[in-house]
């Protein structure tokens, strides 16, 4: 079964309430994986890999387990599934699955054929583009639920509902100019970041006519704010531009060194600051700063190398991104996270590309940009798996 949609509409949301119902039953084994939750996750290997060694453990029995040496994952899975009693169902939830970015040849097809036992259901959800036609034609054969988007009247109730998570409440005035700018495709996601930026607006206030329902406008909104408040546009520049590149994310170690190599985030910081002691990375305070303003468009996840930084949603980064492509110069800053981990062959389970021109020349326009990452994703089969 596959449940698509725009970005951001909510398929995370009702993948978890359905797996949350699927395990209340008894006869029941639920595995559930969210693709870029955790880095070992953007591994196809890895992921069914990780989701085999839970079944055994919870389901299966290992001593029956019959592994073999040279198994592709998928075999791997089935064998584990022999192991399980027939009288169980299993059911897999696999969210996000367009985030592996596959091609037509990619194991997986194959691997989700029709030839598993009557008690297995894999449940998937992605968001419209290639890998949701893919599934729709070759392995879910109909079983298609596309999530609904929200009416006019669920849009206002709620931005309501999430300003009083703040104890904020606009004025029917604020909402009356809001209704007006309502559009069908505003997703939850956009609502929510929509509802962040209101958190500034006084009762008296008009709302801001360039402030639409769409990310590029909500994000456009919050780098104004930034400027307002203080922060250099170098390092505002900088900052999202080497989280977008960085598929996997950074450390914030990482990243405030990364920062201070930057010439021109150097630069901007010594005119701002003459009297700053000497260092070789961006002061924690003033980053701290930065980063508690933009902590709603942020997130963290464990690795090896220590917690890593980067958008809490792919569609946040995506529209960084194409800001980015007029602005922030994401093949530079590609080059630029190339280059820091030219001579680190192994940084807590990343591994950096060959060279920074390979990862240049890879990034050499918009579709290049989202597959750059500078780190080998074929080398993260060790990390912890999704959870």
């Amino acid at each position: 079964m596959l449940i698509t949609g725009a970005g951001g509409i909510g398929k995370s949301a009702v993948m978890a309430a359905a797996a949350k119902r699927a395990s209340e039953a008894a006869d029941t084994t639920v595995v559930q994986r969210f693709v870029g939750a955790t880095p070992a996750s953007l591994n196809l290997s890895s992921l069914i890999s990780g989701m085999a060694d839970e079944l055994v453990e919870r389901a299966g029995d290992r001593a029956a387990l019959d592994e073999r040496l040279h198994d592709t994952e998928f075999e791997r899975l089935r064998r584990t599934v022999a192991t399980v009693s027939p009288a169980t169902r299993i059911r897999f939830f696999i969210d996000g699955l367009d985030q592996l970015e596959l091609d037509p040849r990619s194991a997986l097809w194959d691997g989700l054929g029709d030839d598993w036992p009557a008690n297995v259901q894999f449940v998937i959800s992605a968001a419209h583009g290639p890998t949701a036609d893919q599934l729709a034609q070759r392995t879910c054969h109909g079983e298609v639920i596309e999530t609904p988007g929200l009416t006019p009247a669920d849009q206002i109730a709620a931005i309501a509902q999430r300003l009083e998570r703040f104890g904020r409440r606009l004025q029917p005035a604020q909402y009356s100019q809001l209704q007006a700018r309502l559009v069908a495709t505003a997703t939850p996601l956009v609502l929510r970041l929509l509802s962040e930026a209101l958190r500034e607006v006084r009762s008296f206030d008009a709302i801001d006519e360039s402030l639409e329902l769409s990310m590029e406008s909500v994000l456009q909104h919050l780098l104004q704010r930034l400027r307002v408040d203080g922060h250099g546009e170098a390092l505002i520049s900088a900052s999202l531009g080497l989280l977008a590149v960085a598929r996997q994310g950074l450390t914030e170690p990482e990243l405030r060194q990364l920062l201070f190599r930057d010439e021109a985030t150097r630069a901007e910081f010594v005119a701002l600051h003459p009297n700053s002691p000497s260092t070789d990375e961006l002061p924690g305070v003033i980053w701290a700063r930065l980063r508690n303003q933009l902590d709603y468009l942020l997130r963290e996840t464990d690795a090896p190398s220590g917690r890593l930084l980067t958008f809490f949603h792919r569609v946040v980064k995506e529209a960084v991104e194409r800001l980015a492509l007029s602005g922030f110069g994401l093949t530079w800053r590609a080059g630029q996270l190339a280059d820091f981990l030219q001579n680190k062959p192994m940084t807590g389970g990343r591994r950096t590309s060959a060279s920074s021109w390979s990862c240049r020349r890879r990034c050499n326009g918009p579709d290049g940009i989202r597959r750059c990452t500078t780190f080998c994703p074929t080398e993260v089969s060790s990390w912890p798996n999704a959870a």
